[in-house]
């Protein structure tokens, strides 16, 4: 039985979500070892039951994850497992983010500047207009630039990022078999020559409303920062906002006159100090601390500005010739969140890397 065979298949098991799945490869050692697993070592992991179990011995999870690797020879999909080095890293720190995704296009999801923007389909000229000066501003940085492939704000933002010629990525509510709306084909196959589509559906999955909110915590998880602009009172903009409020990503809104609906969500955003005012891609920069690179800054730096907690962690990976995230706990009296964000940006830096395991060694 192939790895990827056994990977899909768990993505498909009923009942196992992404908290569940992880905990079970993480418990008995790896996803071969979680399908040959006996019932009694199964059951005596938290939440799993015997439904789960009998869902685990199903045979047409195998049956089916066989015809999606098939679907993905034909049409030159890749597969990203949560544990592969070319997943979004930014995934990583997200308990919920889905185990596997499905990747067409020609994508670096690891780039060092991510932004993701989203607003209503219902969009207004004001409200495009802003989205494209807002990325045409930022094109200098360079960013990934990640949403929805929705119309209205969402398609205003992958063709600002095409047209400045930006990675951009579209992440998707159904299988990456079809492009929905329909009208969001164009922009669609433009984008699969710098960046492309991803989903965590396997093809043949149709965009039901439940699985919005599903693509809306991948979008604002794998970004660094989310920009919204023009966004309702209630929709799934602002699902996308309190999603990276909560991952404890920057959140930035586009401010609108107090009368306008299609303005009220972002007001209500900036008014709540739950997002960050802006109106242009200037005041993203300087929130973020960004500085245009010079062609010496993109090289390594051998010598970079490392505060007391990097060099701390630093030295303790070196020093032991590689460790765990939880031994960095001990040994660094910093907790997980704070680890995990200084790893990211070491890992980014160059510094680190990751090795199978999620055992950190100095690059």
């Amino acid at each position: 039985m192939s790895k990827l065979l056994e990977k899909i298949a768990l993505s498909l098991v009923k009942g196992i979500g992404p908290k569940t799945a992880r905990s079970l490869v993480s418990a008995l050692g790896g996803v071969s070892q979680v399908f040959s697993a006996s019932d009694e070592q199964l059951l005596s992991i938290s939440k799993i039951s015997k439904p789960i179990v009998e869902s685990l011995r199903n045979p047409y999870i195998f049956d089916r994850a066989a015809q999606e690797i098939s679907f993905m020879e034909r049409s030159n999909v890749t597969p990203l497992f949560y544990l592969d080095s070319d997943y979004p890293k930014r995934l990583e720190f997200c308990e919920d983010a889905p185990i596997l995704l499905y990747a067409k296009g020609n994508l670096n999801f690891n780039n060092r500047k991510v932004i993701a923007v989203v607003g209503t389909r219902s969009s207004t000229a004001y409200g495009r207009d802003m989205c494209e000066r807002i990325i045409c501003d930022l094109s200098k940085y360079d960013p990934l630039i990640v949403s929805g492939l929705a119309i209205g704000i969402d398609g205003a933002a992958h063709k600002a990022a095409v047209d400045n010629n930006l990675q951009t990525v579209g992440v998707l509510a159904h299988g990456v078999d079809s492009i929905y709306p329909q009208s969001s084909r164009a922009i669609a196959a433009r984008m699969l020559s710098n960046g492309g589509i991803i989903s965590e559906f396997v093809s043949g999955t149709v965009p039901i409303r439940e699985n919005f909110p599903k693509r809306n915590r991948i979008i604002a998880g794998m970004c660094d920062a989310l920009i919204i602009v023009e966004s309702k009172k209630r929709g799934g903009s602002i699902i996308s906002a309190e999603l990276a409020y909560g991952y404890h990503r920057e959140v930035f809104a586009v401010p609108g006159k107090a009368s306008d609906l299609l303005s009220e969500g972002c007001n209500d955003l900036i008014k709540y100090q739950k997002a960050v005012m802006i109106t242009a891609g200037k005041d993203v920069a300087r929130e973020m601390n960004w500085s245009t690179p010079s062609a010496k800054q993109k090289q390594r730096e051998l010598f970079p500005d490392l505060n007391v907690n990097e060099k701390m962690i630093l030295e303790a990976i070196r020093s032991n010739s590689g460790l765990a995230i939880d031994e960095m706990g001990a040994k660094t009296g910093l907790n997980s969140s704070e680890l995990a964000q200084i790893l990211l940006q070491l890992e980014f830096n160059g510094l680190v890397r990751v090795l199978p395991g999620k055992i950190y060694e100095s690059a």
